[in-house]
């Protein structure tokens, strides 16, 4: 029995260690945060996306400013006249009734010149134009925030999920390493079998939980890749620590100043969108005036030799105004961009009061858990203390293996806390930077 119990241990030991030794390693790129995040901007479609927008509203701002621009056009025109055209002529004429006019092949060319003198609807749609381009430049400039933000939560992430790996991968070792102790011990005959029984259901049981903690990095890794673009196939590992990164952070006094809020100035600019929109249905009540030109050349003749026509040519120049008088329906569009601006006014104070609870909120969390860290540092140091004292004491038969495995046990608890509350505070420091719109340490 004891040989069986033996074997399968050794068994279980080798399963997990055998692919380091057997299978060659493959060959890993190291990423860190800011390389991540400037991979995520580069290949992000969501940003390339606003990009696009970016460029349509430019070149509605273009397409608006060359209605300013003169415009030139030219027709031209032939007619048969099969029979030609004939004009009534009053009763006595000596001409007759019906007299004919013109000749059979009838030849028009004409060209048209306009250019708008004043017109306060084409400068108003010209001032929209821009403020589409304004928001959509903001939208821009939130979406590479919001990659920015989620590339850090999937990078924290893959941080998190590793060195709780590496926790329980150490808790497993350490376990091993006293399964061997209280086997040696066994084989002298100064530990109880149960002892021996004990440990290698514990090394047995936590296979499992470390084979999760191996998948949950792996497909925190894989989220990584998603958002930077780098080929799944492709074996990464991330640069830094929960340390490193909670080491980086400055200490700031923040106030709530949510002027650079995502959801604040796209909203602004909303605002300004709508405002001229109303000014662009106000200004279709004012006048417009424009200046024209025309330049005709025209000949007749009853055969087709061009050559030999007389061209004639007539030009005139001129200013056109146009009056809007009546026109009732214009009022209402007025007022229903109106009730736009008035629902865009009430969403910004309702977003500024939602966003101080949030930004209360998230302050409390963060000084809490900031208070926590230093409490979880202490406690790991003990954990470690503890465990130490509990190897020895149970090999001078002070203390038993239960006492071993509950040291063991609130070591890899401590380390599992403290790695969790610096992934919190690093959290709770990415929600303040996304309330405020901005980051803390300017990095």
């Amino acid at each position: 029995m004891k040989r069986i119990i033996h074997w399968a241990a050794r068994s279980a030991l080798l399963f997990i260690l055998l692919p380091a030794f057997v299978l060659p390693a493959r060959a890993q790129t190291s990423v860190t945060l800011q390389e991540a995040i400037e991979m995520a901007r580069d290949n992000s479609q969501r940003i390339r996306q606003a990009y696009e927008d970016v460029r349509r509203s430019s070149l509605a701002v273009s397409e608006g400013q060359a209605g300013r621009l003169p415009t030139l056009s030219a027709d031209g025109r032939y007619v048969n006249n099969v029979q030609t055209p004939v004009i009534f002529l009053p009763e006595g004429s000596p001409f007759g009734t019906v007299l004919r006019t013109g000749m059979r092949h009838n030849v028009n060319l004409n060209a048209q010149a306009a250019v708008p003198v004043y017109n306060a609807q084409l400068n108003r749609s010209i001032d929209l134009a821009r403020a589409a381009r304004n928001l959509n430049d903001v939208i821009l400039e939130v979406t590479e925030r919001e990659v920015e933000i989620e590339v850090q939560r999937a990078f924290l992430s893959g941080l998190l999920t590793r060195e709780a790996r590496d926790v329980l991968e150490s808790s497993y070792q350490t376990r091993v390493d006293n399964l061997e102790l209280i086997r040696s011990m066994y084989e002298e005959g100064v530990s109880p079998e149960y002892d021996l029984i004990r440990i290698e259901v514990q090394v047995e049981n936590m296979q499992p939980e470390l084979i999760r903690a191996r998948n949950d990095h792996e497909g925190a890794l894989n989220y990584v890749k998603l958002l930077t673009g780098i080929p799944v196939e492709t074996d990464i590992s991330l640069d830094g620590s929960l340390a490193d990164l909670f080491a980086s952070i400055p200490n700031i006094v923040f106030e709530a100043d949510f002027s650079d809020n995502p959801s604040v100035v796209q909203l602004e600019a909303q605002r300004e969108l709508v405002e001229h929109q109303i000014a662009i249905e106000r200004a279709a009540y004012l006048p417009s005036l424009s200046a024209f030109g025309n330049y005709t050349i025209q000949s007749q003749s009853n055969d087709l030799d061009i050559t030999d026509y007389n061209w004639v040519t007539s030009a005139s120049v001129g200013l056109q105004i146009a009056i809007p008088i009546f026109d009732r329906s214009r009022r209402y569009r007025v007022e229903q961009a109106e009730v736009d601006r008035n629902q865009l006014e009430i969403q910004h104070d309702f977003l500024l009061e939602s966003l101080r609870a949030e930004f209360q909120t998230t302050s409390s969390r963060l000084q809490q858990v900031e208070q926590s860290i230093e409490a979880q540092r202490r406690n790991v140091a003990q954990a470690e203390r503890g465990l130490r004292i509990a190897r020895v004491s149970y090999e001078n038969g002070v203390h038993s293996v239960v006492d071993v495995n509950d040291a063991e046990l609130a070591l890899t608890e401590a380390r599992l806390n403290y790695t969790n509350v610096l992934s919190e505070y690093v959290n709770a420091v990415l929600d303040i930077e996304n309330l405020l719109g901005r980051s803390l340490s300017g990095s």
